[in-house]
């Protein structure tokens, strides 16, 4: 991109004119251009960027006709650019700050770490995060390895004649973890905070390669075409030959949730998913189908909370998982819907910072607890 186009960008960006094409060749620019400090930027080029973000902060603090909260899309990728350590914040500190009080704390919260706990057949527990990589162990036919990236490998049917004892395995997340998983067909798993994910130590000679799950894990499904895979979660049965789809089944929420992405699955032998679909179920067991952003839903396994029209409460119950704190509500809190796109990989509270700027809510942490008050 050159600098005449990187400048009319920003100029329209500070007019609300941008389009998605503008904010994400902006927003590559910034992440490239972390790595050459030196580079040539366009003439008047700190005045340019400081008046786009003016004009943003102005677009945030002015309320919508609505009621309802959100960020613009210019102003989002700005937020998005502040909280993540690019170019923006990393070097150009003379960008004023957003104004509003800071979330008051007396000691902040660090996000999860990558780390589980796997338990093999006989009941013994692995800790993953105390383990190097390389290979773990045999398993009734099975070779466990952990991979340089830290992500668990099944290799099944290792020398092994004949149909192996059928035998289970269970990867489970603590609050604050998540983690990546291949199992012994090849399908690939990233496992979600307070997560448990159990399976067959080898898929060879079963009619189904079936899994349970409890929390909220995204699938990238090896197909095999007479050999369908099936997950199986609190009121939803999902089938699935080969294809990629998320599964939200936590407890604490008021719906399992189904999110397809690529492929077709069948849920409860009642609908078929097409690509950008997403099931719903409640605890009743009523099914209903919606559009939704799909990418959205598995933010989580790429470093995000990605919130679109939640309110405080639904954020907060992922804020918690992730955070392992529990949650406190004082007084009325507004249940206006909010949306937003953060990093989170940061502490606390940065990420309760921008909800905060929102102007709906204040936020306290005090030890392993965040207080959530009306602003």
């Amino acid at each position: 991109m050159t600098n005449q186009e990187l400048s009319e960008i920003i100029e329209r960006i500070a007019a609300n004119k941008a389009s998605a094409d503008d904010l994400r060749k902006y927003d590559a620019w910034c992440n490239a251009m972390q790595d050459v400090p030196g580079a040539e930027l366009p003439s008047n080029f700190d005045e340019k960027q400081q008046h786009m973000w003016e004009r943003i902060q102005h677009t945030i603090d002015r309320p919508n006709r609505t009621g309802k909260i959100w960020f613009p899309a210019a102003a989002a990728c700005i937020i998005i650019l502040v909280i993540t350590g690019t170019f923006a914040w990393k070097h150009y500190k003379s960008i004023p700050a957003l104004q509003g009080n800071a979330v008051q704390h007396l000691a902040d919260i660090a996000p999860g770490k990558h780390t589980g706990t796997l338990t093999l057949a006989n009941g013994k527990q692995v800790q993953l995060s105390d383990i190097s990589e390389g290979e773990l162990l045999n398993e009734d036919g099975a070779r466990i390895s952990k991979t340089t990236d830290s992500t668990l490998v099944y290799q099944a049917d290792i020398g092994s004649n004949g149909a192996p004892s059928l035998s289970y395995n269970i990867l489970s997340t603590a609050n604050a973890q998540q983690y990546q998983l291949t199992l012994p067909d090849g399908t690939k798993v990233w496992v979600n905070a307070a997560t448990s994910l159990k399976f067959p130590v080898s898929f060879k000679g079963m009619a189904n390669r079936e899994v349970i799950l409890d929390g909220e894990a995204y699938f990238e499904v090896a197909e095999r075409v007479q050999q369908p895979f099936i997950v199986k979660t609190r009121g939803q049965e999902v089938r699935v030959l080969g294809t990629h789809f998320n599964i939200n089944s936590y407890t604490d929420e008021p719906f399992v949730k189904t999110t397809l992405l690529q492929g077709a699955v069948k849920i409860n032998e009642q609908v078929i998913l097409k690509p950008g679909e997403q099931a719903s179920s409640n605890n009743d067991g009523e099914l209903s189908v919606s559009k939704v952003n799909a990418t959205a839903t598995i933010a989580w396994k790429d470093g995000y909370f990605d919130f679109t029209d939640e309110d405080i409460y639904q954020i907060m119950r992922v804020l918690s998982r992730w955070y392992d704190v529990s949650v406190i509500y004082e007084g009325t809190i507004p249940g206006d819907k909010m949306s937003g796109r953060i990093r989170k990989y940061e502490n606390a509270s940065k990420v309760l910072d921008m909800v905060e700027r929102t102007g709906l809510l204040r936020f306290k942490i005090e030890g392993k607890k965040i207080i959530v008050m009306k602003y």
